[in-house]
Order: structure tokens, then sequence, then C-alpha cells
């Protein structure tokens, strides 16, 4: 059948083949088998078992190879999808790190919250589904900021109220960039939520409480302990054990439960410093 690349039946299985007892009914002579074949490459192979009564036609052989050659293609496209994903999500990364790269003292701000949400969802034991959520989510959180003029965003101080107006905007700019591309849509509500807080005070939506998904909380903790541990135009960085008294002392707006497994995290990744 490889060689031919052709559908084919087999009368009798050979006493060789061991499967699951399981599955076994699924190898029960005859066997109807055709090639997955795209671009002349033989990509797997389709198998029908389980004809009670009598082998399979011919017109059935013809039937099964065209059913295969539609899955092959399907496999490629598939692939093919796969790609343009990943090439999707790098192209916006490389976006939010030049972002990130404008002020020298936010440099390596992404990299460094993605590993630490990463630290917070293990030490959490997460699915890897979720870690991986988080750090691709964490990679493009200030995404929106690419919409922020220069002016503003490496203001060598404090900013004032109209400037904070527009530093604000950046989640929602940031989630409107992702939110078109389908295979990134999973990281929208990290994105436009990454400011909001436990009380209501956050930005941009106030949301509260249980509103907050805990995969938001800890890329709000990350991210937090980020621009606390980073020397600013108007302060010098804090030391770790600083920046978590400062952590602590935000009771009531982030959740203090993920900054208790921050501390620890950081204790054993020897992290926490004076």
């Amino acid at each position: 059948m490889l060689l031919k690349k052709k559908s084919l039946v087999l009368t009798r299985m050979s006493s060789e083949i061991t499967v699951q007892p399981e599955h076994k009914h699924l190898f029960e002579a005859p066997v109807l088998c055709s090639p997955l074949i795209l671009h002349d490459n033989i990509l797997g192979i389709i198998a029908i078992s389980g004809r009670a009564n009598g082998g399979f036609e011919d017109e059935e052989l013809g039937l099964l190879f065209n059913l295969a050659s539609q899955t092959a293609v399907a496999i490629e496209n598939s692939k093919l999808n796969q790609d343009l994903e990943a090439t999707y999500f790098e192209t916006i990364s490389a976006l939010a790190l030049a972002v990130d790269a404008k002020d020298k003292y936010s440099r390596g701000h992404l990299d460094r919250v993605a590993h630490y949400c990463v630290m917070i969802a293990q030490k959490m034991e997460l699915d890897e589904q979720e870690i991986k959520t988080l750090r691709d989510a964490a990679r493009l959180h200030d995404l929106g900021k690419i919409g922020i003029p220069d002016e503003v965003l490496t203001k060598p101080g404090p900013l004032d109220d109209q400037e904070w107006i527009l530093m604000r905007k950046h989640p929602e700019i940031g989630e409107g960039i992702i939110k078109p591309i389908r295979s990134l849509e999973h990281l929208c509500d990290i994105i436009r939520h990454h400011h909001e807080k436990l009380d209501g005070t956050g930005y941009p939506d106030r949301l509260k409480g249980n509103e907050i998904t805990k995969l938001v909380r800890i890329t709000t903790v990350s991210d937090i302990y980020d621009a606390l541990t980073t020397d600013r135009s108007y302060r010098p960085k804090m030391s770790s054990k600083q920046a978590c008294a400062e952590l602590r002392k935000m009771a009531g707006a982030i959740d203090q439960e993920i900054v208790e497994v921050f501390i620890q995290t950081l204790r054993d990744n020897n992290i926490f410093d004076e």
C-alpha cells in the first residue's frame, strides 16, 4: 500500500500485530486501508475495519482514498495555520519589545514579568495551558504603549493628570491590536485588565473582586513587583524585601494569597534580597 500509494484491503491480520485489548476490535479483518498522501509524501494511514459480512467493494476503496486525500490536505492546512499563528505572535511580540526598549528604565520589563508569572503559576501548580497563556500574555501586556506618545512614555519624571489619562489607555489599545487575531483572543483578558484592582480602583473597567480572573491577578502582582524593583527617573529601585513589603501593604487591591505564593517563590529561588 505504501509503495504503490493506493488503497487496499487486508483480508487477514498478522499475529505479530499487538494492540491494547480495548482496541482489538478496531483491527479485525477485513481492514480497508488508505495512505494519507500530500505532495507525493505519506503523512500516515487511515483504516476502516469491522465489516461483519463480506469484504469491501472497489467503490469503497476509491471513496476511502478520496477521504484520505482530503484528510491529508486538512492536516497540512492545520500545520500551516499553526505556523501562521506562531508568526503572528512573534511579530506582535517584536513590536511589544520595541516599545519596551524605548524606555531605559523599563527595558526588559516584559521578559521579567513573564518570568515571574511562570514562577508563580508553577508554584500554584497551574496546568501547562494556563502557564503558556500567562507567559504569552505577559510578553504582550504593555503592547498598547505603542499608541502612547513618546514624550509621555519616556518622560523623565512623574506624569501629570492629562498624561496619566493617555497612559491609562494602553491596556485598551493593546487589546484592540490582539483581538482581531483569533488565535490570540485568549490573551485579551490579561492584556486589558492587568491594571485592575480588587477594590475597583483600577482601570480601564474598574473591575472588582471575582470579576478579576486568577491569571490577571498573577500578572498584576508580577507587574507591580517588577516596577518596584526597577530604577525610575524619579526614584531608585527597591530591594526584593522592600518591594514585597509594598505588595503586602496593597491588601484589598491585589490578591494577597498570590503575593504570599510569590514571596515564597522568590525565597525558594534565592531572589529575596535585603
